[in-house]
């Protein structure tokens, strides 16, 4: 396990995953550190190799909710000043670039509450050609 300050390079070598899988976390950078999280998991990927990633879409009740996430979750006192981030799914293809789309599924359910969790995921793979 690499526990790793995602605004900093990651400690690996270039094309030594065939892998990644990004879940629960996409949701809740930064806008600012996005693109460049992604950028670091698309040279850590083995051309050919796969990202799995989930993401929140704007239906969720959460977005309404517009607070930061230790709110919407209940005051926990580890997640300070985390906000969660929604999107559509080509938004998120689109920060992916030079990845592309090979899948894509629904995680779309309800609380006890009857609120709304909009949730799906993708699978993108990196080209052969794409440089390391």
């Amino acid at each position: 396990m690499l526990l790793h300050d995602l605004c900093a390079p990651l400690p690996l070598r270039s094309a030594c995953f065939d892998l990644v899988l990004m879940w629960g976390t996409f949701v809740h950078l930064p806008r600012a550190a996005q693109r460049a999280t992604l950028l670091e998991i698309v040279r850590v990927l083995r051309p050919g190799g796969r990202l799995m990633i989930d993401y929140l879409r704007p239906a969720d009740f959460r977005r309404a909710l517009g607070r930061p996430i230790e709110t919407n979750y209940r005051e926990s006192p580890w997640l300070q000043e985390v906000t969660d981030y929604f999107c559509e799914a080509a938004e998120l293809i689109s920060l992916c670039d030079p990845l592309f789309k090979v899948g894509e599924g629904d995680l779309s359910t309800r609380t006890r509450r009857g609120e709304q969790i909009s949730q799906g995921y993708l699978w993108l793979e990196r080209p052969a050609e794409a440089p390391v």
